[in-house]
């Protein structure tokens, strides 16, 4: 009866070695970025090669960014909002490739704290132009937390000079890129960052965009951006041009210091205890023999 009791003890270890077993293997392959924490002084720094055209006073004009500094200006828990400000060094070309100056711009958007969606964007410029964008549905490019499969719908309107606009957004976490290579961060070179790649389109201003996002930066490391060329017809097919692309080379994010001396999580309380459950499994067997 012993014998039976002690064997049946050993299939019930047996049993908890493969659950712990498999939960750590599953949730370690399982990649997740949920929402920012942000606090004021956060910043990531980009460098950025993306190209813009657009018409001024009927002349083809043509912007290409060159760095991107993004910071948290302010965090404001009592009325729900987050202030970033994102500053775009860049230079104009003319139709025909001649530089015709360097300008900055300035952009400025105040988040609901909740989810982080933009309720309004104020963009300034070196020649004194300004705009301002309400948002009359918050807008964000994607649903934290970011899991991979995750997809949805997002529609948005805003106003504007020009009058009221509606924007819609699909999104799609469809891919985890794992050991994703960065030229440097921080000062280090050959930095890598296991990544959830997130496309967002955004048919209506005809802009596909590919968001590298990876735990404890605060935002994205790597970003592609590519414009249509036309949205396709029954005989032609949709043409997508690559418009350039933003790289993260430095940020400063107070919560993944933070987070560095939080308790271990969930996956590695399950790793301790099948330390401890194998332990007591060999003393079993030692026990057993003798």
């Amino acid at each position: 009866m012993m014998h039976i009791m002690r064997r049946h003890n050993i299939l019930i270890l047996e049993a908890l070695v493969i659950f712990c077993f498999v939960f750590s293997i599953v949730d370690a392959s399982t990649l997740v970025v949920q929402k920012p924490s942000y606090s004021k002084g956060d910043y990531w720094d980009y460098i950025s090669e993306i190209e813009y055209t657009y018409l001024s006073n009927d002349t083809l004009i043509m912007l290409e960014t060159e760095d991107v500094h993004i910071e948290v200006i302010d965090v404001n828990p009592s009325n729900d909002t987050i202030i970033l400000e994102e500053t775009i060094h860049s230079i104009l070309y003319n139709s025909t490739g001649t530089m015709l100056d360097s300008s900055i711009i300035i952009n400025t958007y105040y988040l609901q704290e909740a989810d982080l969606a933009i309720k309004k964007a104020i963009q300034e410029t070196t020649g004194g132009n300004r705009s301002v964008i309400e948002y009359l549905i918050p807008f964000k490019y994607v649903e934290y937390p970011i899991k991979l499969g995750n997809n949805g719908k997002i529609i948005t309107a805003f106003n504007n000079e020009d009058g009221s606009t509606q924007l819609e957004v699909k999104y799609e976490v469809f891919k985890e890129e794992k050991d994703f290579p960065l030229e440097e961060v921080n000062g280090k070179k050959n930095v890598t960052f296991d990544c959830l790649v997130v496309e967002v389109n955004q048919t209506t201003i005809g802009v596909m965009t590919y968001m590298y996002f990876t735990p404890n930066v605060g935002n994205y490391v790597y970003l592609e951006e590519y414009s249509y060329e036309n949205l396709g017809t029954d005989q032609n097919p949709i043409v997508i041009k690559k418009a350039g692309y933003r790289e993260l080379t430095g940020y400063s994010y107070a919560a993944s210091k933070k987070r560095g001396k939080e308790t271990p999580d969930l996956q590695m309380f399950f790793l301790i205890l099948l330390l401890i459950i194998v332990s007591i499994f060999i003393r079993m067997q030692k026990h057993e023999n003798n």
